[in-house]
């Protein structure tokens, strides 16, 4: 048995809210080393957040997220947490909600995807509850009025599993059935699978890895572009381990998945698709 808890942070619905344009994906801070690699990323401290503790974190201008921006999408990580806590996240300006963005029960890495609204002074808050812990923040994307990609639902359904080397999304296309090995790539065709059009810019991935024989990250990006040094997906030991990602699709209609060590099989299940 097990009590399930829900934050509402937001809505998708038709002619009304914002449109979602892809970014990076690219580093926005890391408590870790002060920095990110996100174009126009500022400078931080590089000190852990200290418990019942918040940071100010500029967006607007970082990885081309403009002026009008009313959300960023980002990747949160938690490392290296002293106990267990939960981490908020919330526009600069308005009061501390009390929801959870990213739960820790330990020092391993641990994600979560947001859809964080922004601040009218182009910020977003970050507030840790307990203990001491570092934070992670990769921007895929943002939302701003009258600009970018509007969400189509599809599915859930599965479009690939390395486990079987299939999905059963209608037009999904094989994989090698075989555990991704530390240091390599798959690549995923996303075109016409569970109905995503040729024009969509990103889909929306719920990304599980599966019996990982060491720790490990998995970063998924737009197939034809470099690697970005960023992760969808930190993974601690053998269990399954999910975390959503809003991908950027390449122009071939295709997401790349890199694994960075040991070896470790991948599921995505996909669940909705932009496009303009």
């Amino acid at each position: 048995s097990v009590d399930l808890v829900g934050d509402i942070s937001g809505y998708f619905a038709p002619g009304a809210g914002s449109t979602l344009t892809t970014a990076g994906p690219c580093r926005a801070f890391d408590t870790r080393s002060g920095a990110g690699n996100c174009s126009g990323a500022a400078t931080i401290t590089n000190t852990p957040l200290g418990a019942g503790s918040a940071m100010q974190l500029n967006v607007v201008g970082v990885g081309g997220v403009p002026s009008d921006a009313t959300a960023v999408v980002m990747n949160l990580t938690a490392v290296g947490a002293t106990r267990t806590t939960f981490v908020t996240a919330w526009p600069d300006g308005a009061p501390r909600p009390t929801v959870s963005n990213l739960n820790v029960s330990n020092a391993n890495a641990t994600p979560n995807l947001a859809i964080i609204p922004i601040g009218t002074d182009g910020s977003i808050d970050l507030y840790n509850a307990a203990g001491s812990v570092n934070l992670i923040g990769d921007i895929s994307g943002y939302f701003a009025p009258n600009s970018g990609s509007t969400l189509v639902t599809t599915g859930p359904c599965r479009v690939f599993d390395t486990r079987t080397g299939a999905g059963n999304c209608p037009g999904a296309g094989g994989v090698v059935q075989a555990a991704l090995t530390a240091g390599h790539t798959v690549k995923i065709a996303v075109s016409a699978v569970a109905g995503v059009p040729s024009n969509a810019t990103a889909v929306v991935v719920n990304l599980t890895a599966v019996s990982a024989t060491q720790g490990t990250f998995v970063t998924a990006w737009p197939d034809g572009q470099t690697r970005p040094t960023v992760s969808s997906l930190n993974v601690s030991n053998r269990n399954p381990t999910p975390n959503l990602a809003v991908v950027p699709v390449g122009t071939d209609g295709m997401i790349d998945l890199y694994n960075a060590a040991g070896n470790v099989n991948l599921i995505g299940d996909i669940s909705g698709y932009f496009a303009p």
